[in-house]
């Protein structure tokens, strides 16, 4: 996915004429393409199976067995028919797609992006929009949406609010997945925590130390077992959760002072155009936001939250580097006063 493609000045231009962009008509060539031949392979291959099985099932069938009853042929028509209604719908969607090309009728209508909690929606008359490009990128706000309405692709969205208020919404956004408030994001500005940030950390730092504590009251009770009656039970249950202690303690501590150390600490900030990545390690999927090279690790809705290719500023503790704040900026935006 190209970022800023659905926003493109020369796209809209082109779309606003009712004309597709030669980018536009390739991938839209590519998709008509892939469905069809998509849908004919699985049409072909689930055909040829049921046939293939069928035949084999009546060739060894001896030649006194009883009718197979007619409830188990309406079960098997229901569940070869509804995949084959399927892709015969995808055969006449790619049909469509490729009269669209040659028509051109390009139509356009108002709409909005919003934000539903889990991800991004285009709210219009014409529903179930999907972008030509790929996954929706693009900031909360009200746009002139350009289409194709018969197979429903977003060609184009011409911004209808200026930057400042777009960004403002994004920002809005980002606060709701990522627990910061106005005053947290302006005292950031300051280059100061606010003191709701520092009430937070204090509960991350209390709730982690409780938890290392029961790792190792509990740790520590496997030892006085494991030693008192010498049992080969009790000896292995400890060699486990030594290891699990050896694991997880250290980290779960120094995660308990890094918290506590930053509530009283100074903050950073960087700037720069936003993109997500992520990457698995051993327990999990990892995702993050990375600005200016700087990657920030976050949950899975700040990840789907984040608009690619804006320019944003996070602020963050310089110890842990975990996220306080983030806003998105206008182009022309200057820095804050320090």
């Amino acid at each position: 996915m190209i970022f800023g493609s659905l926003t493109d000045r020369a796209s809209i231009l082109e779309n606003e004429q009712g004309a597709l962009t030669y980018t536009q008509r390739d991938l839209l060539r590519l998709t008509s393409g892939l469905t069809f031949w998509y849908a004919l392979g699985s049409a072909v291959a689930i055909i040829g199976i049921v046939a293939w099985a069928m035949n084999t099932q009546m060739v060894s069938l001896p030649a006194n067995a009883p009718p197979i009853p007619e409830y188990l042929w309406i079960v098997l028509a229901i569940a070869i028919g509804t995949p084959l209604l399927f892709l015969g719908w995808q055969m006449v969607r790619s049909a469509w797609i490729t009269h669209e090309l040659a028509s051109g009728g390009i139509t356009s209508e108002e709409g909005r992006v919003e934000w539903t909690g889990r991800r991004y929606r285009v709210a219009a008359s014409a529903k179930g929009l999907r972008s030509v490009y790929g996954p929706l990128n693009l900031m909360p706000g009200r746009y002139q949406f350009y289409l194709l309405p018969g197979s429903r692709y977003l060609l184009s969205a011409d911004p209808l609010d200026t930057p400042q208020v777009s960004c403002a919404a994004l920002t809005g956004v980002l606060g709701q997945v990522l627990g910061f408030t106005k005053d947290d994001l302006a005292a950031n500005r300051e280059g100061r925590i606010s003191p709701a940030q520092a009430t937070r950390l204090r509960s991350r730092a209390i709730q982690t130390g409780l938890l290392a504590t029961v790792f190792l009251a509990v740790f520590v009770g496997a030892f006085v077992l494991a030693f008192t009656f010498r049992s080969t039970w009790y000896l292995v249950s400890f060699g486990i959760w030594l290891l699990i202690s050896l694991l997880v303690l250290p980290s779960m501590i120094h995660y308990s002072m890094d918290r506590l150390r930053e509530r009283h600490g100074s903050i950073a900030s960087v700037r720069g155009h936003g993109s997500k990545d992520f990457r698995r390690n051993s327990r999990a999927l990892i995702k993050s936001y990375v600005v200016s090279g700087k990657r920030f690790d976050v949950s899975g809705r700040a990840y789907d939250a984040m608009v690619e290719g804006e320019a944003y500023r996070v602020h963050y503790t310089p110890i842990g580097e975990t996220i306080l704040s983030v806003e998105a900026i206008p182009p022309s935006s200057p820095p804050p006063a320090s």
